[in-house]
């Protein structure tokens, strides 16, 4: 009996000694399946982390094609601008020219008038003054030339105000 003792207290030190192995093979079982499950929050983290990189990538490339854009569109505006102040600003000479062209019409036409005037009073006094036979010779040489002068003042006027009309349709 006591060799019966003693294998069991020899089982009970065996099974002691199998406990402990096995304790130890469960806490490092344990370990085992804690550090896989952190490299696999790991990895999950990293394929997370790609893959915002990947969308911060493309939303820059977006974000430089729409800078690009606006930049041409600017250019392009500002090149149309430019375009209608130079149109702009020759109108406006072009403008500022007829305008001088039409003072200086309105003078000659001014002049013209009093020319007429003048015409008109020489050809009034003529009249007066023809009493006789050589007074009225020489006043109707004289209405003739006057009324030469005047038809061609008046066609000259004529022909200024046509051109000042057409100045003013311009």
């Amino acid at each position: 009996m006591e060799k019966v003792y003693k294998e069991l207290d020899e089982v009970k030190v065996e099974n002691e000694k199998l406990r402990a192995d096995f304790k130890s093979k469960a806490e490092l079982c344990e370990h085992l399946k804690e550090v896989q499950n952190k490299q696999q929050a790991n990895e999950d983290l990293k394929s997370s982390l790609n893959e915002k990189e990947s969308i911060i990538r493309h939303l820059n490339a977006a974000k430089d094609k729409l800078r690009a854009e606006r930049d041409e569109r600017n250019q392009k505006w500002e090149q149309e601008n430019r375009k209608l102040v130079l149109a702009l600003d020759e109108a406006n000479e072009k403008n500022i020219d007829q305008e001088q062209k039409i003072n200086v019409l309105r003078a000659e036409i001014e002049g013209l008038k009093d020319n007429l005037s003048v015409s008109q009073k020489k050809c009034s006094e003529a009249e007066k003054k023809a009493k006789n036979q050589k007074e009225l010779r020489e006043r109707d040489d004289l209405l003739v030339k006057a009324e030469e002068d005047r038809r061609k003042v008046e066609d000259k006027l004529k022909w200024k105000k046509e051109q000042f009309k057409h100045l003013e349709e311009a």
